[in-house]
């Protein structure tokens, strides 16, 4: 049975999906930036968020649990453990709640509870879905269940008859042929699909995905907006930052990536490398550096502060002039503070999109392909570490040369974050063209 609105009638009702966490700065400045482009482009409309740490959203909009929400929880370990149980019997239910909404147009639910009934509800209230910018589709673990889990999440918006979007994400790897097909399957029947690299377009269609509908489009967080510099110069100088006086400054995101992914030995070399580039940074350019919360997580195996925690206190025990910030703060006020740095160090993708939108040369060391993705956009792709091929000695080599060419290197990044911002303005433009067009048929 299709579903058909007259759209006039009412205010759109958008429906966002896959926000993980707004503790996560980068998350929380795509989330804003999706948002926002949204609102904008369809005026009065209704705009509710499926997360999977709704707690974290203190905004206006409505919020409900995601699917992920609903079926796992924090462990003892500090990581996540999945609810089977809860798991099994909110896929059933919600399967029978699409079954009985496409054929009597109205979702019969079994067994749920008011909160997991409100998190299928919007679905079926929605005039269209958009999956949030991120990177959430790509190949983990051994079974890969997250992946499968996210795939639903978006299957789920199709078979309820709703319109899907993907705003600009990073897609793959894909390893197991079973991703793979998913992939396929959801991308060929959603109504726009954009990506931020070039790289994950060349992997869709290496999985039979047509290119009618898909775009790409630059990362959001391109067009993000800071706090007032005079505002964030204020708020550094009570971490003992003063901006004119403590020249030259290097700014530092971490990641946890062994507790990730369970390799010990990558995460000790990568915290070792870091160790070294500072330590050289203090000895060699009398400046200072200054390590960023870019995630306060409530899962200790993504919480950046660990990992900066072990650095700091060796760069310490050597006397280093190292400013830590381990306290939660805004993106808007990360955004401008990585801009008033003279050179960046990151780990976290959009600690290093905030820099280079502030005009810093940045060196990023990658843990996933999308890092590639974003530096090869901006003709920076020799400013890329892989973290695990990472050591001391060749961060310090890339800091030395990205020292040494920083005044040519910083106007080539004016100049074409500038282009980047321009076209990722248009994501919310392109929606709604392209949901006009269905509301004329």
């Amino acid at each position: 049975m299709n579903h058909s609105f007259n759209f006039s009638q009412h205010p759109t009702r958008i429906l966002i999906i896959n926000l993980h966490s707004l503790r996560n700065a980068g998350d929380a400045a795509l989330a804003q930036v999706a948002i926002q482009q949204l609102v904008d482009n369809f005026p009065g409309s209704c705009v509710t968020l499926s997360m999977n740490e709704p707690e974290s959203h203190l905004g206006e909009e409505s919020k409900v649990g995601s699917f992920l929400y609903w079926m796992h929880t924090p462990s003892d370990a500090g990581g996540m453990q999945w609810r089977y149980v809860a798991m099994f019997q909110l896929l059933l239910s919600s399967l029978w709640a699409v079954i009985t909404y496409r054929l009597f147009s109205r979702p019969c639910f079994f067994g749920l509870t008011q909160d997991q009934k409100k998190s299928l509800q919007v679905y079926f209230e929605a005039d269209l879905v958009a999956s949030a910018p991120g990177n959430f589709m790509y190949s983990s673990g051994r079974a890969g269940l997250t992946f499968l889990i996210v795939a639903y999440t978006m299957a789920y918006a199709m078979l309820a008859g709703k319109p899907l979007y993907l705003f600009p994400q990073s897609i793959g790897p894909l390893r197991r042929v079973q991703d793979q097909k998913l992939v396929k399957w959801i991308l060929n029947r959603a109504r726009l699909v954009m990506v931020r690299e070039l790289v994950s377009l060349k992997e869709i269609q290496k999985v039979g995905v047509i290119n009618s509908h898909c775009r790409l489009v630059p990362d959001l967080a391109f067009t993000f907006q800071g706090k007032l510099v005079e505002e964030t110069k204020a708020w550094l100088q009570t971490f003992g930052v003063d901006i004119e006086q403590d020249q030259p400054l290097l700014g530092f995101t971490v990641i946890n990536w062994g507790a990730q992914t369970a390799q010990s030995e990558i995460q000790k070399r990568y915290e070792d490398a870091l160790f070294t580039a500072a330590n050289y940074f203090l000895e060699t350019m009398k400046g200072k550096v200054i390590f960023f919360p870019q995630v306060c997580s409530s899962t200790l195996a993504n919480d950046d502060r660990i990992p900066t925690r072990r650095v700091v206190e060796r760069i310490r025990e050597k006397g280093g002039q190292v400013v830590f910030i381990e306290q939660l703060t805004t993106p808007e006020l990360l955004k401008t503070a990585y801009g008033l740095m003279d050179v960046f160090i990151g780990t976290r993708m959009h600690s290093n999109i905030f820099a280079l939108s502030g005009g810093v040369p940045v060196v990023a060391i990658a843990y996933r392909y999308k890092t590639q993705g974003i530096m090869q956009m901006m003709g920076l792709e020799n400013w890329v570490i892989d973290i695990e091929q990472i050591t001391g000695e060749a961060l310090v080599a890339k800091l030395t040369s990205l020292w040494q060419e920083r005044h040519i290197i910083r106007q080539h990044i004016q100049a074409r974050v500038a282009d980047l911002a321009q076209e990722a303005e248009q994501a919310g433009a392109y929606i709604a063209s392209d949901f006009a067009s269905l509301s004329r048929h």
